[in-house]
């Protein structure tokens, strides 16, 4: 391929990147219009995070995402208070986050763009539903596949401030979304492996 066809072919990926993300933000503001009201486990999540911090130590056992997750649900509510636009809004952010995410990590995996997890995720009906909740399923998403992004930077480049964004990033996902330690794991051991081979 020539230079210039090289050139045209990075411009019209370019092109359709924006575009998807575009379409993927119009999206995301769309489930924000439709969501409606909180649904019975975002009311819990949102009860929860309003107790003291000795009382939410007590009941949050009963739910289904670890302490981290709460805390930021009540820094928000704290700020932006707790009506349902507002935890509407919540959501949208998490969602939003996710699709800096692709685009981070294209960075960090040595790709421009984040065409294929565009395509492949950022369209996922299950992510406006779950995603952009008022639940941990979003944020723990976004956080392990903010790992995926800086485990590849660290095979490429290991240097001390990407294993370090790596081991924060990696326990906040914990701490957020208890799945994501059989993910993150599986995820490590197959980073040790590359590494072996690559001795």
């Amino acid at each position: 391929m020539s230079k210039p066809e090289s050139e045209m072919v990075s411009f019209c990926e370019r092109v359709l990147a924006i575009l998807l993300t575009l379409a993927a933000i119009g999206l995301h503001l769309m489930r924000l219009r439709h969501a409606g009201p909180l649904w019975r486990d975002e009311v819990a999540v949102l009860n929860l995070s309003q107790l003291s911090w000795p009382e939410i130590a007590v009941n949050f056992p009963h739910e289904a995402f670890p302490l981290l997750f709460f805390a930021v649900v009540k820094a928000y509510v704290f700020v932006a208070g707790a009506g349902v636009l507002a935890l509407r809004i919540f959501g949208l952010l998490i969602g939003l986050t996710m699709l800096g995410v692709l685009w981070l990590n294209a960075r960090l995996t040595g790709r421009e763009l984040p065409l294929f997890g565009l395509a492949l995720f950022a369209f996922d009906p299950m992510f406006f539903v779950w995603g952009d909740s008022l639940r941990g399923y979003g944020l723990g998403a976004a956080l392990l596949a903010l790992a995926f992004g800086l485990t590849a930077r660290a095979i490429r480049e290991p240097n001390w401030k990407v294993l370090s964004a790596l081991a924060v990033t990696a326990i906040a996902g914990v701490h957020v979304l208890l799945a994501n330690s059989v993910l993150l794991f599986a995820l490590l051991i197959s980073a040790a492996a590359v590494l072996s081979l690559r001795r």
